[in-house]
Protein backbone atom coordinates (compact mmCIF):
# COMPACT_ATOMS: atom_id res chain seq x y z
CA UNK A 1 0.00 0.00 0.00
CA UNK A 2 1.52 3.35 -0.89
CA UNK A 3 -0.16 6.78 0.09
CA UNK A 4 -1.60 8.73 -2.38
CA UNK A 5 -3.78 11.29 -1.62
CA UNK A 6 -7.19 11.72 -3.74
CA UNK A 7 -5.66 13.44 -7.02
CA UNK A 8 -4.73 12.58 -10.22
CA UNK A 9 -0.88 13.51 -9.21
CA UNK A 10 -1.07 11.69 -6.19
CA UNK A 11 -1.69 8.21 -8.27
CA UNK A 12 0.34 9.05 -10.37
CA UNK A 13 3.48 8.91 -7.71
CA UNK A 14 1.93 6.67 -6.03
CA UNK A 15 1.95 4.17 -9.22
CA UNK A 16 5.64 5.17 -9.70
CA UNK A 17 6.38 3.96 -6.67
CA UNK A 18 4.76 0.72 -7.09
CA UNK A 19 5.79 0.30 -10.48
CA UNK A 20 9.38 1.21 -9.56
CA UNK A 21 9.47 -2.41 -7.14
CA UNK A 22 11.19 -5.24 -7.95
CA UNK A 23 8.29 -6.98 -7.42
CA UNK A 24 5.90 -4.91 -9.18
CA UNK A 25 2.24 -5.55 -8.68
CA UNK A 26 -0.21 -6.79 -11.88
CA UNK A 27 -2.97 -4.74 -10.20
CA UNK A 28 -3.72 -1.32 -8.56
CA UNK A 29 -6.89 -0.13 -6.51
CA UNK A 30 -6.66 3.37 -6.64
CA UNK A 31 -9.03 5.10 -3.49
CA UNK A 32 -10.77 7.25 -5.99
CA UNK A 33 -11.56 7.37 -9.96
CA UNK A 34 -8.96 10.42 -10.26
CA UNK A 35 -5.87 8.39 -8.61
CA UNK A 36 -6.56 5.88 -10.80
CA UNK A 37 -6.47 8.62 -13.74
CA UNK A 38 -3.33 9.12 -12.81
CA UNK A 39 -2.58 5.47 -12.51
CA UNK A 40 -3.45 5.10 -16.29
CA UNK A 41 -1.07 8.04 -17.60
CA UNK A 42 2.47 6.62 -15.80
CA UNK A 43 1.47 3.16 -17.30
CA UNK A 44 1.38 4.13 -20.88
CA UNK A 45 4.51 6.83 -20.22
CA UNK A 46 6.11 2.99 -19.45
CA UNK A 47 4.41 1.08 -22.27
CA UNK A 48 2.39 -0.76 -20.13
CA UNK A 49 -0.81 -2.63 -21.47
CA UNK A 50 -4.29 -2.21 -19.47
CA UNK A 51 -5.33 -4.39 -18.95
CA UNK A 52 -3.25 -7.73 -20.12
CA UNK A 53 -0.07 -6.25 -18.13
CA UNK A 54 -1.26 -3.79 -15.30
CA UNK A 55 -5.29 -3.98 -13.97
CA UNK A 56 -6.55 -0.44 -12.69
CA UNK A 57 -9.72 -0.28 -10.16
CA UNK A 58 -10.67 3.13 -9.39
CA UNK A 59 -13.81 4.13 -6.23
CA UNK A 60 -16.13 6.83 -6.93
CA UNK A 61 -17.51 5.67 -10.78
CA UNK A 62 -17.17 9.51 -11.88
CA UNK A 63 -17.85 10.29 -15.41
CA UNK A 64 -14.47 10.34 -17.00
CA UNK A 65 -14.50 6.47 -15.72
CA UNK A 66 -16.34 5.72 -18.62
CA UNK A 67 -14.13 8.03 -21.27
CA UNK A 68 -10.82 6.80 -20.48
CA UNK A 69 -9.45 3.95 -23.09
CA UNK A 70 -9.58 1.20 -21.64
CA UNK A 71 -12.64 2.21 -19.52
CA UNK A 72 -12.51 2.10 -15.92
CA UNK A 73 -13.52 -0.67 -13.61
CA UNK A 74 -14.57 1.28 -9.96
CA UNK A 75 -16.63 0.60 -7.30
CA UNK A 76 -19.49 2.79 -7.45
CA UNK A 77 -20.82 4.59 -4.25
CA UNK A 78 -24.39 6.59 -3.71
CA UNK A 79 -23.20 9.57 -3.46
CA UNK A 80 -26.52 11.01 -3.58
CA UNK A 81 -27.98 8.76 -1.05
CA UNK A 82 -25.22 9.76 1.11
CA UNK A 83 -25.95 13.34 1.33
CA UNK A 84 -29.71 12.64 1.46
CA UNK A 85 -29.38 10.44 4.48
CA UNK A 86 -26.69 12.68 6.56
CA UNK A 87 -29.59 15.28 5.34
CA UNK A 88 -32.41 13.30 6.87
CA UNK A 89 -30.10 12.47 10.59
CA UNK A 90 -28.93 16.34 10.77
CA UNK A 91 -32.53 17.53 10.52
CA UNK A 92 -33.59 14.76 13.26
CA UNK A 93 -30.56 15.72 15.78
CA UNK A 94 -31.81 19.70 15.04
CA UNK A 95 -35.03 18.33 15.93
CA UNK A 96 -34.53 16.61 18.84
CA UNK A 97 -31.51 17.89 20.00
CA UNK A 98 -29.74 14.70 20.73
CA UNK A 99 -27.47 13.37 18.43
CA UNK A 100 -28.98 10.63 16.20
CA UNK A 101 -27.71 6.81 16.80
CA UNK A 102 -28.52 5.61 13.97
CA UNK A 103 -26.28 3.58 11.87
CA UNK A 104 -27.26 3.92 7.74
CA UNK A 105 -25.16 1.32 5.67
CA UNK A 106 -24.38 1.57 1.81
CA UNK A 107 -23.44 -1.45 -0.25
CA UNK A 108 -21.12 0.04 -2.94
CA UNK A 109 -21.02 -1.36 -6.82
CA UNK A 110 -18.39 -3.38 -8.51
CA UNK A 111 -18.71 -1.90 -12.17
CA UNK A 112 -16.40 -4.08 -14.36
CA UNK A 113 -15.55 -2.42 -17.22
CA UNK A 114 -12.34 -2.96 -19.51
CA UNK A 115 -9.69 -1.50 -17.19
CA UNK A 116 -9.80 -5.67 -16.07
CA UNK A 117 -9.41 -8.48 -17.51
CA UNK A 118 -12.38 -9.35 -16.70
CA UNK A 119 -13.86 -6.34 -17.99
CA UNK A 120 -11.82 -6.48 -21.09
CA UNK A 121 -14.17 -8.62 -23.74
CA UNK A 122 -16.62 -6.28 -23.35
CA UNK A 123 -15.23 -2.50 -23.01
CA UNK A 124 -19.28 -1.17 -23.87
CA UNK A 125 -20.65 -3.36 -21.49
CA UNK A 126 -20.54 -2.97 -17.57
CA UNK A 127 -21.27 -5.71 -15.20
CA UNK A 128 -23.34 -4.60 -11.79
CA UNK A 129 -23.19 -5.76 -8.43
CA UNK A 130 -26.38 -4.68 -6.52
CA UNK A 131 -26.05 -2.39 -4.08
CA UNK A 132 -29.02 -1.25 -1.41
CA UNK A 133 -29.10 0.92 1.51
CA UNK A 134 -30.22 0.38 5.05
CA UNK A 135 -31.26 2.84 7.95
Amino acid sequence: MVESGYTEEGGARATERLLALPDRPTAIFAVTDMTAVGAFGVARRMRLRIPEELAIVGYNDIPLATRIVPSLTTVHVPIHEFGAAAARLLLEQIDTGEPSRRRVLFNPELIVRGSTLAGAGSAASSQLVPAFATE
